[in-house]
């Protein structure tokens, strides 16, 4: 309802939605069966959660096959820039992760002064 008050086209909305959807359920279902440690399992479930949301979204809101907003030669780079960015942003939440379960396995001691 938000969305198609702010003017989004209701191919994007469903995209959207659509695209949670899927790359939850597989980022849950990769967090939950491989086995390492907290940050491994976040920047691999989070990675491929991230490839698949953005396919599924550029390909479903913003291709010729609904809304027109990016050609289809545009689709792999409008994609992969996606996957770039989220990549990135998975990485600093894992690296967080790892330093955050350090501190906090040292008493709250930084693991370089442990």
């Amino acid at each position: 309802i938000s969305s198609a008050s702010l003017g989004d086209p209701l191919a994007i909305t469903a995209a959207s939605a659509v695209s949670f959807a899927l790359s939850e359920t597989l980022e849950t279902e990769i967090f939950t069966h491989f086995k390492s440690s907290l940050a491994g399992r976040i920047l691999l479930s989070g990675t491929t959660a991230s490839l698949l949301d953005s396919a599924c979204f550029v390909t479903l809101g913003l291709s010729p096959l609904t809304t027109g907003f990016v050609p289809w030669a545009a689709i792999p780079g409008a994609i992969a820039g996606q996957y770039i960015v989220k990549t990135a942003m998975q990485a600093a939440g894992a690296a967080f992760s790892a330093q955050l379960r350090s501190r906090l396995s040292n008493g709250g001691v930084p693991a370089a002064a442990a």
